[in-house]
């Protein structure tokens, strides 16, 4: 009920997700707040260096610029394995054809 006065008490603040950053997009248009998302999606938990990193990169100002910079690499990988699957398909549909 109070959840909008709680995050405004904060200067900073940094919301680790193991998804693509939802939940902060939703604290930041319901309540107006500068919610700082810190995304991981491996499958895996954040470990504690990799926390403490983003609290440290929230304060010093870069944070922002660090998980840009991961979704883009992370976008280039996907894209990357997206062509290698379409290869790979590619490859079997020429091989059955040859045999047919």
């Amino acid at each position: 009920a109070n959840t909008g006065e709680v995050l405004r008490r904060y200067p900073k603040v940094v919301l680790p997700e193991m998804n693509m950053g939802q939940l902060a997009l939703l604290l930041r248009s319901r309540y107006l707040v500068d919610v700082q998302s810190v995304t991981k999606v491996a499958g895996m938990a954040f470990l504690a260096d990799e926390l403490e990193a983003a609290i440290d990169a929230a304060i010093d100002g870069t944070l922002a610029e660090k998980e840009t910079a991961k979704a883009a690499t992370a976008r280039s990988g996907a894209a990357i394995a997206t062509s290698a699957v379409l290869a790979d398909a590619v490859m079997v549909d020429e091989a059955a054809g040859a045999r047919a």
